[in-house]
């Protein structure tokens, strides 16, 4: 008993350590590198040249899963465009859309309105991914006008194709 009591005890004792301290080493922040915006000069086929989907029965309040248009540039009858959106896991697709709906905005110009609709493929990742895209603007012109003053839904302001 005796040394059933002892034996015991030396368990104990070699059982109970004293509390290691983990020590929480902090990670140094992690610098997101912001693309820079778009621009014209960079090399042409860092992305696909789209065509715009033309049809009257487009639904042009269609724009389809979210997304935040960043930049917007006309350049060499290519319409530029800096998107993100959440996600991650699966390939997205961008459409631009117009109805062929010209209205006259003022001598020499007209007016349209094109909407870009965004298909996620139901990608429930969450990082926000960041894209450019460009699309062809050849198919918008228009004999009878000088210019287009072109709204693009999810962004502000006017674009103007002079061709």
């Amino acid at each position: 008993m005796k040394y059933t009591l002892i034996i015991a005890l030396a368990l104990a004792i070699i059982g109970c350590k004293p509390k290691q301290t983990v020590s929480s080493t902090e990670k140094e922040p992690v610098e997101i590198k912001d693309h820079t915006e778009l621009t014209v000069d960079e090399p042409r086929d860092t992305t696909s040249l789209l065509p715009i989907l033309v049809s009257e029965t487009n639904d042009m309040k269609n724009t389809g899963d979210m997304y935040t248009v960043h930049s917007a540039k006309i350049s060499d009858n290519i319409l530029w465009l800096t998107v993100s959106y959440g996600g991650g896991c699966k390939e997205h697709q961008f459409e631009m859309l117009f109805n062929n709906a010209y209205s006259e905005s003022e001598e020499g110009s007209s007016a349209i309105k094109l909407t870009l609709k965004h298909q996620g493929n139901n990608d429930r990742c969450r990082s926000i991914v960041r894209e450019n895209i460009r699309f062809s603007l050849k198919g918008l012109q228009n004999n009878a006008f000088k210019n287009l003053n072109i709204n693009l839904t999810g962004w502000e302001g006017n674009l103007l194709y002079a061709y």
